[in-house]
């Protein structure tokens, strides 16, 4: 097991205890074209429309029993033909990265072309000390990369590319019929907004700001109505999400950050 695996598995959750940085949204049907699952401490969303199903990200593949959740929601995941990335840590690509048994196996991927060193397991994602370790997902092929500004167009749905990086290098989020914002990891919300995700799990917090600031210019004059994020879950209340952008999230068992968020995401 790589790393960074051990590090997901045996350390995040001590690290993460107590300091309420993350909420996620159960498991469930959102409405009547978006669902939502949960593995531990993450997100990720299927969205529908007519006969076309998408993702956005896959989970921690079958670290937990993702199958479980998708039979609470009565879904079929092979009936997703398309993964959009937003990018590709393993709690987020770790779905497609199960070797022969991806969890959405007959989906095309789509990521950032920043993000291919981390499809592909070449990337330096952490460091401790003089020590480099790569990213663990090893994603070669079936895959396709992507452009900021660029327009996909899956069957009848639109999905806008936003590039937007410093979580990772190729981080992206997506807005999604001109009426959904995926996040990815490039924000936390709580109640009374959303903030710059934390600076411990970034490649570039300068980089991680200043993409908080693209995305809000971009979502200008937009009428979004469902924000979906990685670890906050998803929100129906838009109206203050960039209210504190200027600011990174932080959590401590002292100060936790978000009071509405279990004590502990991975009993």
């Amino acid at each position: 097991m790589a790393f960074i695996e051990k590090l997901y598995n045996a350390f995040k959750p001590g690290i993460l205890r107590g300091t309420k940085l993350l909420n996620p949204s159960e498991t469930g049907r959102i409405d009547s074209s978006l669902i939502v699952i949960r593995q531990e401490d993450v997100n990720f969303y299927i969205y529908f429309k007519n006969d076309t199903h998408i993702a956005f990200d896959s989970g921690i593949g079958l670290k937990t029993d993702v199958y479980k959740e998708f039979e609470k929601v009565n879904f079929d995941s092979e009936k997703v033909s398309v993964v959009f990335f937003t990018h590709a840590d393993i709690d987020h690509a770790g779905g497609m990265n199960v070797k022969g048994a991806p969890i959405f196996k007959n989906a095309h991927i789509y990521a950032h072309k920043n993000e291919e060193g981390m499809l592909r397991g070449t990337a330096r994602r952490t460091k401790v000390g003089p020590i480099a370790f790569k990213n663990p997902v090893n994603i070669l092929e079936n895959y396709s990369l992507l452009n900021d500004g660029q327009i996909v167009k899956v069957g009848d749905i639109k999905i806008e590319v936003i590039y937007t990086p410093g979580h990772t290098k190729g981080h992206t989020s997506y807005i999604v019929d001109d009426e959904i914002l995926v996040l990815g990891d490039a924000m936390l919300i709580k109640d009374d907004g959303g903030y710059t995700f934390p600076k411990m799990f970034n490649v570039n917090s300068k980089e991680a700001m200043e993409s908080a600031f693209k995305l809000k210019e971009a979502c200008k004059d937009r009428n979004l109505k469902i924000i979906l994020s990685g670890h906050s879950g998803f929100r129906t209340n838009v109206s203050n999400l960039f209210e504190n952008i200027n600011t990174f999230a932080k959590g401590t068992k002292k100060e936790p950050f978000d009071e509405s968020a279990p004590y502990d995401l991975f009993k």
